[in-house]
């Protein structure tokens, strides 16, 4: 386990896990996970329904790989910028990835790798609705970017996704998280 494991560790007890258990079994198909970071989400998938799943994140470690299975394939990069051909996947799966991430260019890529009728599966924290928790949030954001490889408290993610062109859009609320799922048109 490592040091950004250990440091979620709370998180995820209270609040993500129920958010995975939620949304992560309905990824199915060849399933992309962009972001894969250390693998925190391949527990929650249903191994019945997936045929193939790909990683993309900057690094990948042995034990990610071992825990992935054999049909598992890695490909180092980032998401504003995938190595994948169109409509390649059934399921693109991004979790806490739109924190440091060009959120544009990202909802581009994912549409474009996703087939027709495609799955995006989703989980992002997003700034506070209220005015003073809003204010404090955005007053420590350029601090908590140089300290946290880049996320920024303060994005604005849930409105970005209902702008996209993703149909069936279902954005559930949980504090300053926002989990779901859509399709591609």
């Amino acid at each position: 386990m490592n040091i950004y494991d250990i440091a979620m560790m709370p998180l995820e007890a209270w609040v993500l896990k129920k958010m995975r258990s939620a949304i992560m079994p309905g990824a199915y198909g060849d399933v992309l996970e962009a972001g894969i970071g250390t693998g925190v989400n391949l527990r929650y998938y249903n191994p019945v329904k997936i045929r193939s799943l790909t990683g993309l994140d900057r690094q990948c470690s042995r034990e990610l790989e071992r825990r992935a299975g054999k049909n598992f394939t890695f490909f180092r990069g980032n998401v504003e910028e995938m190595p994948f051909a169109e409509g390649q996947f059934d399921t693109v799966v991004a979790t806490l990835l739109f924190c440091t991430a060009d959120i544009e260019k990202s909802m581009s890529e994912i549409q474009r790798v996703l087939k027709p009728g495609g799955l995006f599966i989703f989980i992002e924290h997003v700034r506070p609705k209220g005015a003073r928790a809003g204010k404090f949030v955005d007053f420590a954001n350029s601090s908590w970017t140089r300290i946290a490889d880049g996320c920024n408290l303060n994005r604005r993610t849930d409105e970005i996704l209902r702008q996209s062109s993703f149909s069936e859009l279902i954005i559930s609320e949980r504090g300053v998280f926002r989990y779901g799922t859509a399709k591609k048109i």
